[in-house]
């Protein structure tokens, strides 16, 4: 599918106010979303590490890039979604869906609805039931055990711009409603896993997951990060960069307490030292009030990035 099918997507009234927004790049075949701005200018190609302008563009720059480059045959558009903050969810159609789950969602009344990459999946674009507040809750999608389906809230979605409508629809607010409802309440963390402890259920045993994605969530909705962000600074005799490596070092013993309770099951798991920069960037990004200094950058790398670094070499053993 080409770029004018895309760029045509981006028309559509659910993309408009989204297609602005510097949270889009394009996925690789292997579905790996790819650093536009590192592309954009010239530096070797590798997977979206953030997820906002310091890695993503808007979504016709994505385009630009693209042609500028002589890349035809682009088919998607990949769009970092944050159901709290977009108010949608996307329902993601797998081919491997029963025929029964297959009728009841293509019904259901969606915003948008297309063709996934394979031409058997769908793709459709909901809206978040209004009473849903996602803040507190720590997974990245909702997911239908047996029926090869799944609501995506917050992580990249790959869209191909191949609208479908005939032999869909039919439904009404009251099913999406229900469907909703049946799976909400995995949304929620199970009680063993911790205080905000993304979980996967193994049997008997709660097993904390170490998925990138489910980390950066739960680093989001942390009450204690979200607590130190939001005091104010005179707590630390006014001085913002006390209050920020305070945040630090509390987003990093989180990490470290989610891998110890991982280790209790798997002995050899850990997160590496990039993916723990990363992450805590990213959750410092989202909660601490920017500021001036925040965007200096030196040789050895970004203010927040050598902050973080510092603060993992003071916790080695």
């Amino acid at each position: 599918m080409g770029a004018g099918d895309l760029s045509a997507m981006l028309d559509h009234p659910v993309f408009k106010p989204l297609a602005a927004l510097p949270r889009w790049t394009f996925s690789d075949p292997s579905k790996r979303p790819i650093d536009m701005v590192a592309l954009r200018d010239g530096h070797r190609v590798a997977g979206a590490r953030f997820r906002d302008a310091r890695c993503l563009v808007p979504a016709r720059e994505v385009l630009e890039i693209l042609s500028a480059l002589g890349v035809a045959g682009l088919g998607n558009l990949t769009f970092f979604l944050d159901a709290q903050l977009d108010r949608l969810a996307v329902v993601d159609i797998d081919p491997g869906c029963g025929p029964r789950a297959r009728r009841a969602l293509e019904r259901l009344p969606a915003l948008y609805r297309e063709v996934s990459m394979s031409g058997r999946g769908a793709h459709l674009v909901m809206p978040l039931p209004p009473e849903v507040e996602l803040d507190t809750f720590n997974q990245v999608k909702l997911r239908a055990p047996d029926d090869h389906w799944e609501i995506l809230l917050h992580q990249f979605c790959a869209f191909t711009g191949r609208q479908a409508e005939a032999g869909f629809g039919g439904g009404a607010d009251a099913d999406w409603q229900r469907i909703w409802s049946g799976l909400e309440s995995s949304l929620r963390p199970a009680p063993s896993a911790g205080r905000g402890g993304a979980a996967r259920e193994y049997g008997a045993t709660t097993l904390p997951d170490l998925d990138l994605a489910n980390l950066a969530v739960l680093l989001r909705a942390d009450a204690q990060l979200r607590h130190i962000a939001g005091r104010d600074v005179s707590n630390w005799g006014g001085d913002h960069s006390k209050r920020e490596f305070a945040f630090i070092c509390a987003a990093l013993e989180l990490l470290d307490r989610h891998v110890e309770r991982r280790r209790q099951f798997a002995p050899d798991s850990d997160i590496s030292a990039d993916d723990r920069l990363g992450l805590v960037v990213q959750a410092f990004a989202h909660h601490i009030p920017h500021r001036p200094k925040h965007d200096e950058i030196r040789p050895d790398g970004a203010f927040v990035e050598r902050r973080v670094r510092w603060a993992m070499e003071r916790r080695r053993p």
